[in-house]
């Protein structure tokens, strides 16, 4: 299966107002991130269009070979949606859309699906299309996006290059001694000059600074904070579970330690420490008013909580979850909210309560949010913003810089990590 995934522009509808992308046909700066590599196609016939192609896999494999077939077939159907979108209604629907183009395309395209139908700048038309051409040497499913905005909200596909704190990573065996004076002779202006090698002149989506504890494998009293980079190129790539497995192959890749010497090193990176969460949302207190927003119910049922958990979390035993698994409420909303760690979380802390031991339902405007520790403080804070997010994800086209979206299983999860711990709430949607 060959996968292509890509842009068209068009040079007559961009934008040059300083800081405005136009609705359609313009790449954002921003988006030019999402790839450190982007391939550019056109042809005499439709001299406007231009292709843009920022992925191309084979079987889920990243390959540098494209046949042109497929950039014809992308530039023809990208002009004829430029063409026709300043005779389509405002009111047009997907289903009205689709039909023309099966009509429009018979026998060249199959499965054809669009994203939602805009109106901007006296054109109607999608925010992407995504098709399989036909008479092709390989099956296909080849998706293009006409909005930079949509792109930027939807693109999956990411790169990440590491950029460790010393130039041998087996120096983290040597002597505590050795590891201290390696890490001291390379100061932060050194590992962003080395940063700015590894970019090699292509600007990355977001650059992040990930501490990891090394831990002496004979005395775990010897502890050393280390600073690794990370180059992510797309914004999916932003979270903390891709960034840490960049840095456990980078590790692997160029390192003569199995990965059994790793974990006793550095837990904190080989096992990742995490913490579900599902907000009861299907209980609702008082429903949505006109007026008034609604108030979820701080009473479930724990038989129905824990069957619904068991399911979204059924890559774990459910021994383990029926010994773990907490139930709390959250002052926003007066939601409930059923917890369990992973099995895989470091010291074995798999329960809630061993990272908020002291946490009450309080709001930050309360006396009494003062009488928690700045752990449970830092929570109660944190899970907030994130059941905010998690309750209308529909609704958010793009997430604050330290917070992602995850799926596990069957479940999406809005994610951040606090204290070490990445703590997964689950979207409403997904109810």
């Amino acid at each position: 299966m060959l996968t292509i995934k890509g842009f068209c522009a068009r040079a007559r509808q961009a934008d040059n107002t300083p800081g405005v992308t136009a609705v359609f046909g313009e790449l954002s700066t921003y988006v030019r991130t999402f790839s450190k590599d982007i391939r550019q196609f056109a042809n005499v016939s439709n001299p406007e269009i231009e292709i843009n192609v920022f992925s191309t896999k084979v079987d889920g494999v990243k390959t540098d070979t494209l046949s042109t077939v497929y950039a014809e077939g992308m530039i023809k159907v990208s002009a004829w949606i430029y063409d026709k979108s300043i005779a389509v209604n405002q009111n047009t629907t997907q289903s009205d859309y689709l039909l023309d183009i099966l009509n429009q395309f018979h026998g060249q395209i199959e499965n054809p699906t669009v994203g939602p139908i805009k109106y901007a700048a006296g054109r109607t038309m999608p925010e992407w299309i995504q098709f399989k051409l036909s008479g092709t040497p390989s099956d296909n499913t080849i998706k293009l996006w006409f909005s930079a905005v949509a792109m930027e909200r939807d693109y999956d596909e990411y790169e990440i290059t590491i950029v460790p704190p010393v130039a041998n990573v087996d120096t983290f065996f040597l002597p505590i001694a050795d590891i201290r004076s390696a890490l001291a002779l390379t100061s932060p202006s050194d590992l962003i000059e080395k940063v700015q090698l590894k970019r090699n002149k292509q600007p990355e989506t977001v650059l992040k600074a990930e501490v990891v504890q090394y831990m002496h494998p004979n005395d775990p009293s010897i502890k050393i904070d280390t600073t690794w980079y990370a180059l992510v190129y797309g914004p999916a790539g932003n979270n903390s579970e891709s960034i840490k497995q960049a840095m456990i192959d980078f590790i692997l890749a160029n390192s003569k330690e199995p990965e059994t010497a790793w974990k006793l090193i550095f837990p904190y990176l080989f096992k990742l420490t995490r913490m579900f969460i599902f907000p009861q949302w299907e209980s609702m207190a008082l429903p949505n008013r006109v007026t008034q927003v609604g108030i979820y119910s701080p009473i479930v049922s724990v038989q129905s909580a824990l069957q619904k958990t068991k399911l979204a979390l059924n890559h774990l035993d459910t021994t383990f979850i029926d010994t773990n698994v907490q139930v709390t409420h959250h002052k926003w909303r007066s939601i409930a909210l059923v917890a369990c760690g992973s099995s895989d979380n470091v010291q074995n802390k798999f329960k809630l309560t061993d990272y908020i031991g002291d946490y009450i339902a309080e709001s930050a405007t309360s006396l009494d949010f003062n009488r928690m520790s700045e752990p449970s403080k830092a929570w109660t804070v944190a899970i907030e913003e994130m059941l905010i997010l998690a309750e209308n994800m529909a609704a958010v086209d793009s997430l604050p810089i330290h917070i992602r979206r995850t799926v596990v299983g069957d479940t999406t999860y809005i994610g951040r990590t606090l204290n070490k711990v990445e703590y997964l709430v689950a979207i409403k949607r997904d109810v």
